[in-house]
């Protein structure tokens, strides 16, 4: 007769800790396949849009303090203060965009209504990370295509509301962007307000 068949023994071992710059690195369960470098890359590299998307599919790229002020909406009135509101539905007002992100970059969930002019309109991008709202309202506002695509790199916005503002073409800015450019940033616009 033949050698006899037995199942193998279950071990409860840890994972095995790989060494990487002197530190212990415990690989996640949904990462063992990526070498620990490769990993704390991802983590320090990522953009705010990506490092939001590792977060949600890794436990290992979630940040002890939550890298981003994140906010429902904001809105800048003429002559007015900023005005946002908070995910506990709380109404805020700031006299400057930097009294609401308190050194975070913002992450903008449902709207973005700018009734007053933001010049140089970059100077505000800068301190927005990620915008996934659902509204876009902008009155008087000079802005190229380029930070268009930022604000709409979601794809999210259903409403937009542009009034009275240029959006110029990324290589000429005399030269207006195509209207057809700017349709191609709203797949999921259902109502829209030139």
């Amino acid at each position: 007769m033949g050698k006899k068949l037995t199942k193998p023994k279950k071990t409860t071992s840890q994972p095995k800790m790989i060494l990487s710059n002197c530190e212990a690195i415990i690989p996640p369960k949904g990462c063992k396949n990526f070498p620990s470098d490769v990993l704390k890359l991802m983590k320090a590299n990522a953009k705010p849009l990506m490092a939001l998307k590792l977060m949600q599919v890794c436990k290992y790229f979630q940040h002890k303090n939550f890298p981003f002020q994140l906010i429902k909406g904001l809105s800048k009135k003429e002559g007015g203060s900023w005005n946002y509101s908070t995910t506990e539905n709380a109404f805020c007002a700031a006299s400057t965009i930097d009294n609401i992100h308190h050194k975070k970059f913002l992450f903008i969930t449902q709207y973005l209504y700018l009734y007053q002019r933001i010049d140089p309109f970059s100077s505000f991008l800068s301190k927005v990370a990620i915008y996934q709202a659902k509204s876009l309202h902008f009155d008087f506002q000079n802005i190229t295509f380029n930070e268009f695509k930022i604000l709409t790199a979601a794809g999210t916005i259903e409403t937009a509301k542009i009034r009275n503002t240029k959006i110029t073409d990324e290589n000429d800015k005399n030269k207006l962007a195509a209207f057809e450019k700017i349709l191609e940033c709203l797949p999921k616009v259902k109502e829209l307000h030139l």
